[in-house]
């Protein structure tokens, strides 16, 4: 893998791709680079490659110029020859682009793969190139390459002569989301000036669960001070909505299955607090401005937690955090978090003491 570090000398690109296909989280903490790219070349025109699902909340103008889609759902979908067809017509619709830089802050095959097929010469990744990633492009490894993803993934607009003197996410329109939302709420009794609390107890490994009786232990404390509480997460984490309504019956709602990514973006611009384990929506939170809890176990929070001055982390206890394992016969670490804890930070961010 070949590394380069330092500032490039001043030069001036006019037609940009970042390629960032996935997840929710690692496109979130893609969108600083987005707003200074746009920042160092003005005038350049910027495009982003990403999967389907994460179209909907990137920047359009003045940030990004054009959004692309890998559709990788169809490239999976099809036999050997369907995915050759599919690539090579992918590459054409590249090419034709003639983009003069490409940013690969994904750092795997299938990012490496598209920055290939542009056939752009100048093709720029961030310090973790893996799975032959490096082999295409080179890997900036700045000042920050064992800090924060997203201090890890400036350093690539840094190189190109970037000043960041701010950290901001860009964020689509999202007015029709947002009435969307107020009447969402309208519906459930929750008043337009009414903040309510947002809990989100789905995650993606079972291990950074936080267990869904402590929610509803959290759920049932927050009510008793006045608040309401939402529940938010994908249809299939209904089953946890319930197990934390059952505790606190009065003034929880569940949202799960109810909104899109938009949507939540819109919800998050309007609440007090934020309350989750390390999962996607809570980068959607940071993103949106609110305050944060995050409730960190078997994952380390230092280099994809939170970002920012509104989050606070409560950590596991348990020696073995962070494991970075997926299963677990225990689960201590997430248990070690008290309800008690939790509801005494959410206390200090809700009513703090003068």
């Amino acid at each position: 893998m070949t590394e380069v570090g330092g500032p490039m000398p001043d030069r001036e690109y006019n037609n940009i791709l970042i390629i960032k296909l996935s997840s929710l989280g690692d496109i979130i903490h893609a969108l600083p680079c987005a707003a200074a790219l746009r920042e160092r070349f003005p005038r350049a025109k910027i495009s982003w490659i990403t999967e389907p699902p994460f179209a909907g909340f990137l920047p359009g103008q003045p940030v990004l110029d054009e959004i692309l889609i890998f559709d990788k759902p169809r490239l999976r979908a099809n036999g050997l020859g369907g995915k050759l067809s599919h690539l090579q017509e992918l590459g054409r619709e590249l090419k034709a682009r003639k983009f003069d830089l490409v940013l690969d802050l994904q750092g795997l095959f299938k990012s490496a793969l598209v920055a290939w097929l542009t056939g752009c010469p100048e093709r720029l990744g961030y310090c973790e190139m893996r799975e032959l990633s490096g082999l295409v492009s080179r890997a900036v490894c700045g000042e920050y390459r064992q800090a924060h993803v997203i201090d890890r993934y400036l350093d690539v607009i840094r190189h190109l002569g970037g000043k960041i003197e701010k950290v901001s996410f860009p964020l689509p329109a999202l007015e029709t989301e947002k009435r969307e939302m107020d009447q969402m709420l309208q519906e459930l009794g929750i008043a337009p000036e009414e903040r309510p609390v947002v809990l989100a107890p789905g995650t993606s490994w079972p291990t950074k669960c936080w267990p869904v009786e402590y929610y509803g232990e959290l759920a049932a404390r927050l009510t008793g001070q006045g608040y309401k509480v939402l529940v938010v997460g994908s249809k299939a984490e209904s089953p946890l909505a319930a197990g934390i309504i059952a505790a606190s019956p009065q003034h929880t709602y569940d949202l799960t299955g109810r909104t899109n990514l938009r949507q939540l973006i819109a919800l998050f611009q309007r609440i007090a607090l934020f309350v989750s384990g390390d999962t996607g929506p809570l980068h959607l939170a940071v993103a949106a401005g609110a305050k944060i809890i995050a409730l960190y176990g078997p994952t380390n929070p230092d280099r994809t937690g939170p970002y920012g001055s509104n989050s606070i982390v409560l950590r596991a206890g348990e020696p073995c955090a962070p494991c970075f394992k997926k299963q677990c016969t225990t689960l201590d670490c997430m248990k070690s978090i008290s309800a008690a804890k939790v509801f005494a930070e959410c206390m200090a961010v809700l009513k703090p003491t003068s």
